[in-house]
């Protein structure tokens, strides 16, 4: 009967994945299996870095909390997490346009692009490109005091969103349209933005 059970190991062995004479899978043979596994948490983890589009979401929740029980102060200061313009002589309805425009960009910024560049380039594409898009919205403005760095970032910014910006604008185009709530812009065409959304 040992005879039997050792030849039966022997056969499960060969079958279930073990070497060809037999013998059970060594370290070496699983080591592969451990390196895809680790490989594959690392660019979750980088893909999940790259994007932000959570707190944005979260600060867009409470400009509607604000907005519904009419407290209009509390919702100007909640517009400076989203954008950088000044909210303190904007109506109710332009803090809504505010929040709706801000989220809009930040969709392309912080959900697609990065996808995009993972797609396209793989974990560095995606981080490449949050560098950019970073250093845009930290120094990318007129007249500041990092203008001669945040001139050369917004530029680079706008080329890397040309693709982005847009399939994010097909998709909101197609959301839209489902839910039977699409209104283009009148705005869109006096932008000095390429990649400014949808006009009329």
């Amino acid at each position: 009967s040992s005879d039997l059970e050792i030849s039966s190991f022997l056969t499960i062995a060969n079958h279930g994945g073990g070497s060809s004479d037999g013998r059970i899978p060594s370290a070496t043979l699983l080591l592969p299996q451990w390196e895809d596994l680790v490989r594959w948490c690392l660019h979750v983890y980088v893909l999940r870095g790259a994007q932000s589009l959570q707190l944005l979401c979260n600060v867009a929740l409470q400009m509607t909390r604000f907005l519904e029980r009419g407290q209009l102060e509390k919702a100007r200061l909640q517009l400076c997490w989203l954008c950088s313009r000044d909210p303190s002589n904007l109506r109710e309805d332009e803090l809504a346009g505010g929040t709706i425009e801000s989220l809009a960009e930040n969709l392309s910024d912080s959900l697609v692009s990065p996808l995009f560049f993972y797609v396209l380039l793989g974990p560095l594409g995606a981080i490449a490109f949050r560098v950019a898009n970073t250093l845009d919205s930290m120094v990318g403005y007129r007249g500041g005091k990092y203008e001669w760095i945040g001139k050369p970032s917004a530029r680079i910014d706008d080329l890397l969103n040309l693709l982005p910006a847009r399939l994010t604008t097909l998709l909101l185009v197609l959301a839209a349209a489902t839910l039977q709530q699409l209104t283009p812009s009148p705005y869109a065409s006096s932008s000095s933005s390429p990649n400014p959304g949808i006009g009329v």
